[in-house]
């Protein structure tokens, strides 16, 4: 469903059994990246329509430790 250079890392670390799932936030701190959950994505629309600022927030947040986990997830140069 999207082009094969992207790598769904849920799947990586579902080890085989897509029953098990791992959060973001968990996964950032295993392998002991910077950044931390700043909320609750499960009702992310609510606080959308009532402080879109922490919302956007929130959603950045995401992205910041999404990139970290790839960083982290990336081997060394040889």
């Amino acid at each position: 469903y999207w082009h094969p250079i992207f790598r769904d890392l849920l799947a990586v670390w579902q080890a085989g059994d897509r029953t098990k799932f791992i959060s973001l936030n968990t996964l950032a701190e295993y392998l002991g990246t910077r950044t931390r959950k700043n909320g609750d994505g499960r009702y992310f629309y609510v606080v959308f329509a009532e402080d879109p600022d922490k919302a956007i927030a929130y959603a950045k947040n995401d992205l910041v430790m999404t990139e970290e986990v790839g960083e982290s997830m990336t081997p060394l140069p040889a």
